[in-house]
């Protein structure tokens, strides 16, 4: 008999939106249903059962959802039902900390950020420390030598958004570890 595993869940919002990133790569026949107060995923990959059952906070649109099923994951841009409203603090109905459910930094952004655009693929690297926005530092010293323009994408990267994100939540496991 084979055991049913719960695969990796990565997740990140904004106010209108759900990022759900289910990490199972090479399903064997997905199964996929979204409702307006859950997702259910089962498939099998290398001679594995997973199944999941995410009962989400609060209500969503499934209507304005979008799925991607791909070798490597599946991943969902789920509507909020409630337009406009604060985020919400976690993306399960029940609380409690869950092994399988963690935060996607690469696509997360903080609640007071949500209304500052970020150019698709940039992943915030554009605005930067404080506001600051890096790209033009780069731009208006790329004719000073490549040394310089190397150090203006390190200040890029050292600075944007999922690097700060990445820092803050290397520097709470080391907090917490270290009590």
């Amino acid at each position: 008999s084979t055991t049913t595993l719960i695969p990796e869940v990565l997740w990140a919002q904004r106010a209108d939106e759900l990022f759900i990133t289910v990490n199972v790569s090479d399903v064997q026949q997905p199964r996929v249903e979204l409702t307006e107060t859950g997702l259910s995923f089962s498939g099998t990959a290398h001679g594995k059962e997973y199944k999941l059952d995410l009962p989400f906070f609060k209500e969503v649109d499934v209507e304005n959802s979008k799925q991607n099923i791909s070798l490597r994951n599946l991943s969902f841009v789920i509507a909020k039902k409630e337009k406009g409203q604060e985020y919400w603090p976690r993306v399960t109905k029940d609380k409690g900390r869950f092994h399988w459910l963690k935060t996607d930094f690469a696509k997360w952004r903080d609640e007071d950020e949500d209304d500052e655009e970020v150019a698709p693929g940039q992943g915030g690297a554009g605005a930067g420390f404080d506001g600051m926005d890096f790209s033009q530092f780069q731009v208006e010293h790329q004719h000073k030598g490549a040394a310089r323009k190397q150090r203006s994408l390190t200040s890029i990267i050292l600075f944007s958004v999922p690097f700060r994100a990445w820092a803050a939540a290397a520097w709470a496991a080391w907090a917490a570890w270290s009590r």
